[in-house]
């Protein structure tokens, strides 16, 4: 039997893709684990720098609030305006993501380098930039249906996951929430998921990276709603990312985030309730059917592409039970289950 150096160097050779009797089924998992268990594990370890960052400011913010308030606490109140705080304002948020991209960049330093995370690789055009618009765009009534569907189906059995509904539609009313939601968290999330995950998953095959970062990417949210939805687009940036370069797939989510998402709200919100419902859905609508027409004509290409960058057999299943997957599976389903509320 081979040694393991000897091992990882056949699998970085893409011996992996092509196997090798010299290798066998058990060194072959150890090293998709070991390799899975790397990248999600900066990811945990991501996601514990932007959420410590939040609460010790949040810890702060309270004491300094019941300090002021002296023996007139009124812990419901205070719990109000800390949430509505926290809605509104991006301050700890903004910190978060810096301190976590700083360190996804040392952690990642000798696997993914800043030369070949920004290659650019297929030549983009208007058209297929316009094409990958309408689909990811269109994707917002999956969002929306699913809100909805969702919520009735909790309603049965006496919850609500409205309140993380709500919080994920809303549009940005700070600067700070408006520099976060608008560009920095697009920029954020697409270096993390599209960026450090996506190339290091790409070994195993193009259609795994995508998918793998697409469910890492819809659990990341932590809201069951925008879940379905943010794992949906995934599917679209990864493919962006992967074909054309990650500058196109930061440039297609803040599009979603800033122009249709931001500034649509508050478009939205200068007009009649019933004017800005007929705006909202005959831009949905209008990208929906694009993206559907789109979906439809390249659907012998999406089939190709799917079958000519499969993993090896088994590749996924070790991908996906790693240890560190599953511990953030389980970290964010729990968060994610947190959310949703007994109906009043």
């Amino acid at each position: 039997m081979l040694p393991s150096t000897e091992v990882d160097r056949l699998v970085e050779n893409e011996i992996l893709e092509q196997p090798s009797p010299q290798i066998s089924d058990k060194a072959r998992r150890r090293y998709v684990k070991n390799n899975a268990n790397f990248a999600v594990g900066g990811l945990l370890i991501y996601f514990v720098i932007f959420l410590s960052v939040e609460i010790v400011d949040m810890i702060v913010r309270m004491v300094k609030m019941i300090i002021k308030a002296g023996d007139k606490v009124d812990v419901q109140q205070l719990t109000e305006d800390v949430t509505e705080y926290y809605l509104t304002h991006a301050g700890a948020l903004i910190v978060g993501v810096f301190l976590g991209i700083a360190f996804m960049f040392l952690f990642f330093r000798n696997r993914v380098k800043p030369a070949e995370l920004f290659r650019s690789r297929g030549k983009m055009t208007p058209e297929r930039f316009f094409m990958l618009l309408c689909v990811f765009m269109g994707s917002q009534l999956v969002f929306t249906g699913a809100g909805i569907l969702v919520e009735l189906l909790l309603n049965k059995f006496g919850l609500s996951a409205e309140m993380g509904t709500q919080a994920a539609q809303a549009g940005t009313s700070t600067l700070s929430m408006f520099i976060y939601a608008g560009f920095l968290g697009p920029i954020a999330e697409e270096l993390v998921f599209r960026g450090f995950l996506l190339r290091s998953f790409e070994k195993y095959g193009k259609v795994l990276a995508i998918v793998m970062t697409s469910v890492l990417f819809g659990l990341m949210h932590t809201n069951l709603v925008q879940t379905i939805f943010a794992a949906v687009i995934g599917l679209v940036l990864g493919y962006t990312a992967m074909e054309y370069g990650i500058l196109w797939s930061i440039a297609l989510h803040i599009l979603n985030n800033f122009l249709f998402g931001d500034m649509l709200s508050k478009l939205e919100k200068l007009l009649p309730k019933t004017a800005a419902n007929v705006l909202d859905y005959t831009v949905l609508g209008i990208f929906t059917l694009l993206g559907g027409y789109f979906l439809i004509v390249n659907w012998k290409f999406i089939r190709s592409y799917i079958a000519e960058n499969r993993s090896q057999p088994k590749t996924a299943r070790w991908t996906f039970t790693a240890v560190c997957p599953l511990v953030f599976f389980a970290i964010t389903i729990v968060m994610t289950a947190a959310v949703i509320e007994k109906l009043a």
